[in-house]
């Protein structure tokens, strides 16, 4: 994928690891009470090895990246993080839209936007 969608990506998969180590914090409490079970919490462990193994092939670190990267990660991974990806994108690209109505921010500033928005919903075609 392009350094471009491989930093949106990863952005949008940190943020998802921290919400599935939220999520097994609060099931390993709920075990410890005896109000959970130990296969609600494999889960979430499952789900944050999958996290972890799409991250160390794309990196932790957000940011830009140097060029195009390739991961290989279950397909569930993959869409649930370019849907965040994709949500985050138009939200950016939607604020960016209002400055340039104020005259805060250029034609060529949005226009990347859009590109990495329409990126994202190409990534998210072939992952689906």
């Amino acid at each position: 994928m392009p350094a471009s969608d491989a930093e949106a990506l990863g952005e949008a998969l940190l943020h998802l690891y921290q919400a599935k180590a939220e999520s097994l914090q609060h099931r390993v409490n709920d075990l410890i009470r005896g109000d959970g079970t130990a296969t609600a919490v494999a889960e979430s462990r499952g789900d944050l090895h999958a996290l972890d193994q799409a991250l160390d092939q794309l990196g932790w670190g957000a940011g830009p990246r140097d060029g195009p990267v390739e991961v290989t990660a279950a397909r569930a991974v993959l869409s649930e993080a370019t849907k965040v990806a994709i949500d985050d994108a138009s939200e950016r690209l939607s604020g960016r839209c209002t400055a340039m109505l104020r005259g805060e921010a250029s034609l060529p500033e949005v226009s990347g936007d859009v590109e990495v928005v329409s990126g994202l919903l190409e990534l998210l075609r072939e992952v689906v």
